[in-house]
């Protein structure tokens, strides 16, 4: 008998954290469940993704065809190398297992993250990192 945790990730979260970062009229939501949830902004998009135990993936594009290319994660190390993300976050993690509040906190801290080191790249800013397509 296989195991198929509960999934949490919904548009309502992921509303309710662009609000929280004073994005939400910046980006448009795209329902793509189960699979995710597309943020579309005017120059570049963020994929989210649950998999696992309730563990939310961030992928950073230029364009819908290269979506799950590049990770949020990675394209901010590859920019800004000595920054400590977990460090950044300002919702600390340590929920081990799926819950609606794991993927809540995953969502807040990536939204964080973006707005604070990609929001330019994701509103305009043609210079995008090569890593993007």
């Amino acid at each position: 008998m296989e195991y198929y945790p509960e999934r949490f990730l919904t548009e309502e979260l992921i509303h309710s954290a662009l609000l929280e970062n004073n994005m939400v009229d910046l980006s448009n939501l795209e329902d793509d469940l189960p699979d995710g949830i597309i943020i579309e902004f005017p120059n570049g998009y963020l994929y989210f993704s649950e998999y696992g135990e309730g563990d939310i993936t961030c992928f950073v594009s230029k364009n819908l065809s290269s979506i799950d290319e590049v990770t949020l994660p990675s394209l901010i190390n590859s920019i800004h190398p000595q920054t400590v993300l977990s460090d950044e976050y300002p919702v600390k993690m340590n929920i081990p297992f799926a819950s609606k509040e794991k993927v809540t906190n995953q969502i807040k801290n990536y939204l964080f993250i973006a707005n604070k080191f990609i929001l330019s790249y994701l509103i305009g800013d043609e210079s995008w990192p090569s890593l993007v397509k």
